[in-house]
């Protein structure tokens, strides 16, 4: 235990000097005059513990799946929403169990389960795990009535915005006087517009549906 506090107050004392250097002091076993003159903590592979890295790495990406859904869906930070994860194997269960708390606070959850049988695709929006597959309904995410309004609303300044780009790129006269970058950069707009409004089109289809 002392060994990892005085390896654990090198790591720190570039940020935190004065701090580390008093505690350095109070240390009963430290024979060094001053942290500042200690070697830096080398790293040890014989240290590591590949079991527990991989453990905590799952939950990392079960968590950054969520909080990326979240984002993309415009969901609330304060919101909390229900998820079931689809495992490939069974053993696994017991790891979600294990870190359940940890995970439902940091995806913001009020319900996380876990299951080994095949799960409806229907209304729901997915995403893959290492270790699974990540299953979150779509009526958690949002009210669906207000979502439908939202992609309309999306979807039509779209369309207005590549209206106005393709009359423009449509004009000889532009085309042909103004540089050849922004021209380029019109046409490259004008794709990106396009991309947009097919995405935004399919999740319009799948508001529609549920």
């Amino acid at each position: 235990m002392m060994f990892i506090l005085k390896e654990l107050l090198k790591l720190v004392h570039p940020f935190l000097p004065f701090v580390t250097e008093e505690l350095w002091h109070q240390l009963p076993l430290s024979n060094e005059k001053s942290i500042m003159i200690t070697s830096f903590p080398k790293f040890h592979s014989k240290w590591v513990n590949s079991k527990a890295k991989k453990e905590v790495q799952m939950m990392i990406d079960l968590v950054s799946q969520i909080r990326n859904i979240r984002g993309e869906n415009n969901v609330s930070p304060s919101k909390f929403i229900s998820v079931t994860i689809v495992l490939k194997e069974k053993k696994n269960g017991s790891l979600l169990n294990s870190y359940s708390e940890s995970i439902k606070s940091l995806a913001k959850l009020s319900q996380m389960r876990w299951q080994t049988e095949s799960l409806d695709p229907k209304n729901v929006i997915r995403a893959a795990l290492k270790f699974g597959e990540l299953f979150i309904p779509m009526t958690e995410l949002f009210d669906v009535e207000e979502e439908k309004k939202r992609l309309q609303k999306e979807l039509a300044k779209v369309e207005e915005d590549m209206t106005h780009l393709d009359s423009r790129l449509s004009t000889p006269a532009f085309v042909e006087r103004a540089p050849k970058d922004v021209v380029q950069k019109e046409k490259d707009r004008f794709q990106e517009l396009k991309s947009k409004k097919e995405k935004l089109a399919e999740s319009l289809k799948k508001m529609s549906s549920l």
